[in-house]
This record gives C-alpha cells, structure tokens and sequence, in this order.
C-alpha cells in the first residue's frame, strides 16, 4: 500500500510517513519546527523534535527506552505518578511529600513538611524543622530507635534527656551519667577519675564544690592549697609549709615522717595533756599557774632548784644533798645529818 506523506507548517518542515490504513508513522528530516497540531498514534523520532507548544500525551511514554538521553530544556510537568527503573538525578528539588522506603543518599536536603524514611544518609547540609538553616543544624529531630554520628556532633542549644537517661562514654559505656528522679549519678568503670581544670592554658581558675548552692565545701586552688568548709566556714586549708586548722584537731596518734617522733619546730599549746611515756625537753620549761607537781618518781634538776615562795617541804623520807646548800632565809627543820652548813656565809657547827 503506498505510503501517505503530510506536511504539517512551512514548506518542506516535516515529512511524516504512514501507511494508508493508520499504522505506525515515522517523520524524517525533523529539523525544523512544527508549527501546527498533529495527532497521531505513534511517533517514532529518531533526530532532534523541537516543540515550541504543549505536547498532550494520554498514554504511556517511553523515553530512551534504549539506553539514549532524553533532554528537555523547559519545565516538565507530571499529572500522575512518576516511576523511574533506574537511578534519577535532580540538580533542585521541591517537593510537597517524599516518601522513600529504600536507601536515600542526599547531599543537599531542605524539608519544611514531614519526611517519613526507612534509612537516610546524608553527607551534606540538612535542614528540619521548617526554616532554612545553612550551618547544618536541626531545630528539631525525634529519634526512636539508634542514632549513629561518625562525625562531630554539635547542639547550639540544650541537650534535654528524661529520667534514667544515660549519657554512654567509652567503648564499653564505661562511663555514664544519668539522673533517676530522685538522685544523679556518675559513674566510672575502667581506671581512674580525673576532673582536669586549665587544660589547654593556666587561666587561675579554681575546682570548686558545693554542696549547697552558694556555699562551698571544698575548693581546689589553683597553684595553691586545699581547703575544706564546715557549713561554709573555712576549717581546713593546705600550705607550702603544712597544713593549718581552726578549731580543734581531734586525732588517735602523731607520728613523724619515717615513723619518727612528731616535731612542732614552732611550739605547742595544748589546754590539757596526758603524756603516757617519756617528756623531754630540750629548752626552757616553764610553768605558769602550777599549785602542785606530783610526781611518782625521781625528779632530777640538773642544774639547781630555786624556789621563790612557799619554801620546801618534805613531810617523809631521806633528804640528800650532794653538795652545799646555800639558805639566804629561815630553815626549820628536825634532824639535819649530813655535810656542812652555812649560814650567812659562815660555816655552821651540825652540833
């Protein structure tokens, strides 16, 4: 059957073949415009279609269905689903509703509705929650199953997590923070517990500890001592030297460094004290407001024994003097037996 050839436009424009009983119709030399409407059935374009107006197409069109690239230079409008075999690209998307249910990997991705999505990845900037945020930010994100951040993750704001929330650090959640409605905790698993003040430079700050809001417990200087508070009175403070208390050191035993005897270099007064073994003093002993000395042996003056009011008395027992006793004032006694006496500088005759 011969073939029916159709101009359609200027002179020579298109040249459309088909047969006379309407099968399948094939345009040649399509390189220039149709300017006209042309209806048919099927089109098969194997150059370059320009088409300056709409194309109205009420079936299924199959683009490169053979591999080839489909180009539009305009806007491309979809009235019904769009399905795509194959991997599809976008340069901008917006979009009214995106439901994914595989694997999504975005570089860019700018939501102002609900996304609903078995797996995102996303290596870009991401923005939720309605405006558009260019630092790669969230203004809200619910979670409810494993987040997992390869990278640095960084809140603007607060941090918010309900009782018996806990803060996992560590490998094997070796360290964990959590409050449990009643009480907080921090607990450590694996090795020590460092608090590190002025790390990265010495800026004079303290670690301080309060018990009680407004008032300190303890307080680590910095450079400096340690001290400790009683109901926030200082009682307790370390120093180059030692250590100074206020108020009064209660303990079952001094000892020495080495185990040695304790040194106060600077003296020590004590109201009362009960001494179980041996006193020795090396300097000047002197005692204020002492009615009576008892002592339950030997005491032995090395050097003399002066006795300024209230004289001697030895109510019992053998008196011996090893060498001259000089009596300036009134001796009264019983039985005198022993060396020479004087008195008044002249020897005394003991009959």
């Amino acid at each position: 059957m011969a073939a029916i050839k159709v101009r359609v436009g200027q002179a020579d424009a298109v040249k459309v073949i088909s047969s006379q009983g309407g099968g399948s119709i094939s345009a040649q030399n399509a390189t220039n415009v149709i300017g006209g409407i042309a209806s048919v059935t099927q089109l098969n374009v194997s150059g370059i279609s320009t088409f300056l107006d709409n194309v109205s197409i009420t079936g299924a069109t199959t683009l490169a269905v053979n591999g080839g690239i489909t180009t539009t230079g305009g806007d491309l409008y979809v009235g019904g689903d769009l399905y795509v075999g194959d991997d599809i690209t976008f340069d901008e998307i917006n979009g009214r509703s995106l439901n994914i249910t595989g694997n999504s990997t975005l570089n860019v991705l700018g939501v102002s509705g609900i996304v609903t999505t078995n797996h995102l990845l996303v290596t870009g900037i991401a923005t939720i929650g309605g405006s558009t945020i260019n630092d790669g930010t969230f203004e809200q994100i619910k979670v409810a199953g494993v987040s997992t951040f390869v990278g640095q993750a960084k809140f603007q704001s607060h941090a918010t997590f309900q009782d018996n929330d806990k803060i996992k650090l560590g490998t094997d959640e070796d360290f964990v923070l959590y409050h449990n409605n009643s009480n907080a905790y921090i607990t450590n698993n694996t090795g020590n517990l460092y608090i590190i003040n002025n790390v990265n430079d010495d800026d004079n700050g303290d670690v301080v500890i309060q018990a009680k809001s407004g008032e300190n417990s303890a307080i680590f200087y910095d450079d400096e001592g340690v001290a400790l508070f009683y109901n926030g009175v200082q009682k307790f403070i370390t120093t180059n030297d030692g250590l100074i208390i206020s108020g009064i050191a209660t303990a079952t035993s001094f000892r020495g460094a080495g185990n040695t005897a304790a040194s106060f270099p600077l003296g020590l007064t004590a109201t009362n004290a009960i001494f179980s073994g041996n006193v020795s003093v090396g300097g000047t002993l002197t005692y204020e407001d002492v009615t009576n000395i008892d002592s339950v042996g030997l005491i032995t003056a090395r050097t003399g024994v002066r006795i300024t009011n209230g004289g001697l008395i030895v109510t019992a027992g053998v008196s011996t003097f090893n060498d001259a006793v000089n009596i300036t004032g009134t001796l009264s006694a019983g039985l005198i037996d022993g060396g020479s006496f004087w008195w008044q500088n002249q020897l005394l005759n003991k009959n």
